[in-house]
């Protein structure tokens, strides 16, 4: 386009400057990175893969790129920019954002989001449509492909050869085989044709709205639509693949749990015991004689992997083809123990024997390598190179774009005096001693976050603990301090989770580190125990196995130790570990004036901290150290020095050794003058950030959006 790249302005009509970055010692905004990665895909470069730290102003980059590249397919032909992100919370976050603004030239682009059924209020059980009532409910009326009686139904959406129906509210009202409860809920409604509003998400792909759109989906929800066949690359004008990484964990190698298909051999005698229909208790007697098949293999002493995943692959196919499945415990079941592709050919898989474990992986992941039909970037602050390695994606041959590394935000480091070394130490519940050990320190923690808290007042401030495995989280929950307190574990709605910590509830979850940005910008971060995985778990082992034949890049050891390849178990948990803890601090690094405060009950966790800042992860010129004497805290600066050392407690030979090096540390801290009182520090950094809201510091969008529309 004859135009700037950079078009974004505020609702108003403002313009939005674009930020300035430092690149390898040069300078360069963010509309000149813009501009190199649509050089790529206009010299023919698909993928893209394109590297920034968290809180660099990612998405408006990608989103004009999108929209410069396939204006036409956008403005013309109709055809959706899709954005795919970790969580529905991001989703959220995002289409707030980009509500706020307008790209000059788009003042008609729609924006949606499409979510899983919990989103969404039926209107005759007022409740959730996780509680559907299925065929009972006359408004249950999939998505086909085909037509349906134009006399009885009213189609609503099309998109390639898909078809969304709903009913006239009147001849719902005069049916008699409708429950008079369900007519009386119809009353209600102001529409004159109805349909269920999970199923009228689908407007969004309707090939008839001569509109311009912009869908924004997360991971888990493109899935389970690209593999019910409702969506598919080639439908989109361009793909925005955000923390691209999260895709591929959602396929990490996983051990298959014996247990899973005896729940599925259960809930399928179950649900036979209530289907009269001929058609379906065919299909639940034949699905249940291939999970004998299965169990039967599992259990026999001469497993043979592949034969077993074979069937594992016709289970899910089987079920995901049957719509009548979609609503029962059956499909959850299954989509939730059987990481299988239906549609890709058997041989992607590979199963893999370790002793008594059989691991199951992707060796190609189809779901992946597809969306390259269509125009995609890729984006990431953490790229797991050895994942898209061992998933066939081909790293080499990928253009990748560096941008800015160094996240903007500020680390305080609040230290424990009583931290430990705890690699090895901690092996969970049934480990009484070190447990207890753990509790105590865990005690401590708490009562020094409490202290923090204090001081600080009326200051909004949120308690975030970043764990990653459940007994950190419950050792937590029975010492934390204060009852506005919330444990968030696996199955438990994201959306609690967020609206907890707006109103500043102390959070403890094992999901934090991915695709959620805190609602505060000053956040204490309780990280338990440096996040190595253990040696033993599915993905470890499997990756270390694919290594003997296979080499792997490393990119955080390579950034951190100069490590450029990944040989052994020991490697893969360490650059499992630094990409974990980069995530769990840099979720409060998104801006100029956010603020993580870390504390710890591993000295690890510190080191670890210490090697981010050192290999440029984190702005070494905004770290501190929090002076705790009597009830005075002051902040002080932490020089390179104190960096080294920092990071050199983890060579230590022995833990007095490592506890010795790091009272030093909290000695010299203590000595230091200050830089400032702890409420000025934070002070100065909110007012320092208003200040340079309308130059060119890496600033954030979102806060330069509130200034315009403040009239500032």
């Amino acid at each position: 386009m004859s135009q700037g790249l950079w078009r974004w302005k505020t609702k108003d009509g403002k313009p939005l400057k674009p930020r300035m970055y430092v690149i390898d010692g040069k300078q360069k905004t963010q509309m000149e990175l813009a501009s190199e990665v649509l050089s790529a895909f206009e010299t023919g470069h698909n993928p893209v893969l394109l590297n920034m730290a968290t809180g660099t102003g990612k998405t408006y980059i990608g989103l004009t790129v999108a929209f410069n590249f396939a204006w036409d397919d956008i403005v013309n032909k109709n055809k959706p920019v899709l954005i795919i992100v970790p969580h529905k919370l991001l989703q959220r976050s995002m289409e707030e954002q980009l509500r706020s603004v307008v790209y000059e030239g788009l003042h008609g682009l729609n924006i949606y989001t499409m979510f899983g059924r919990s989103e969404y209020v039926c209107p005759i059980t007022r409740q959730s449509t996780t509680t559907c009532l299925g065929t009972r409910c006359p408004l249950f009326i999939p998505p086909i492909r085909g037509n349906r009686d134009p006399s009885e139904y009213v189609k609503l959406f099309e998109w390639n050869g898909w078809r969304v129906y709903g009913l006239h509210k009147q001849a719902l009202l005069t049916d008699l085989q409708v429950d008079t409860q369900v007519k009386n809920a119809l009353l209600g409604l102001d529409k004159e044709v109805l349909a269920c509003p999970y199923y009228e998400q689908y407007e969004a792909l309707d090939q008839a709205c001569s509109c311009s759109k912009l869908l924004i989906l997360n991971y888990s929800k493109y899935i389970r639509e690209r593999e019910l066949g409702r969506l598919k690359p080639e439908d989109f004008s361009f793909l925005i693949l955000d923390e691209v990484e999260t895709l591929t964990d959602l396929f990490a190698p996983r051990q298959l749990d014996p247990d899973m298909l005896y729940v599925l051999r259960s809930e399928i005698e179950r649900l036979s015991k209530t289907v009269d229909d001929g058609h379906r208790r065919e299909v639940l007697t034949e699905l249940h004689e291939i999970v004998n098949d299965a169990i039967g293999l599992v259990r026999s002493p001469e497993l043979d992997p592949d034969q077993l995943v074979l069937l594992l692959r016709d289970i899910k196919r089987r079920v995901i083809s049957e719509d009548w499945l979609e609503d029962t415990s059956i499909f959850n079941v299954v989509m939730e123990a059987i990481p299988i592709d239906v549609r890709s050919p058997f041989g992607d898989y590979v199963a893999i024997k370790h002793e008594n474990t059989l691991l199951v992986g992707m060796r190609r992941l189809a779901i992946l390598e597809e969306m390259f039909i269509a125009p995609t970037l890729m984006m990431t602050a953490t790229p797991s190179l050895y994942a898209f390695k061992a998933v066939g994606v081909r790293v080499d041959d990928i253009k990748v774009i560096e941008g800015p590394m160094t996240s903007p935000g500020h680390v305080i480091i609040l230290p424990l005096e009583q931290a430990r070394v705890l690699r090895g130490m901690f092996k969970g519940p049934s480990d009484h001693k070190n447990d207890l050990t753990f509790r105590y320190l865990c005690g401590e923690a708490l009562n020094q976050i409490k202290r923090v808290k204090q001081a600080l007042g009326s200051e909004e401030v949120s308690i975030v603990g970043m764990a990653f495995a459940k007994h950190y989280i419950k050792r937590c929950e029975e010492l934390m301090w204060t009852q506005n307190f919330y444990v968030d574990e696996a199955g438990r709605s994201l959306d609690v989770v967020y609206s907890r910590l707006k109103r500043g509830d102390a959070v403890i979850s094992t999901r934090l580190e991915r695709g959620v940005n805190l609602p505060r910008k000053v956040n204490i971060i309780f990280v338990p125990k440096f996040p190595r995985p253990p040696r033993d778990s599915s993905e470890i082992l499997y990756y270390a196995k694919l290594a003997r034949t296979m080499v792997f890049s490393s990119y955080m050891l390579n950034k951190i130790r100069k490590k450029p390849y990944l040989l052994s178990r020991e490697d893969f948990m360490e650059e499992k570990a630094y990409l974990r803890l980069y995530q769990m601090v840099s979720r409060s690094l998104r801006g100029p004036d956010y603020v993580a405060i870390l504390i710890s009950t591993d000295l690890e966790v510190y080191a670890g901290l210490a090697d981010l800042v050192l290999a440029g992860f984190i702005d070494r010129d905004n770290v501190y150290a929090l002076k705790i004497v009597k009830d005075v805290m002051e902040v002080v600066k932490v020089d390179e020095n104190e960096l080294r050392s920092l990071s050199l407690i983890k060579e230590a030979p022995n833990e007095p050794a490592a506890r010795g090096e790091w009272t030093k540390l909290i000695g010299k801290w203590i000595g230091k003058d200050p830089y400032a009182d702890l409420l000025e520090f934070l002070a100065s950094i909110k007012l320092k950030a208003q200040q340079e809201g309308g130059g060119d510091s890496p600033h954030s969008i979102e806060a330069e959006v509130d200034k315009e529309n403040q009239g500032g």
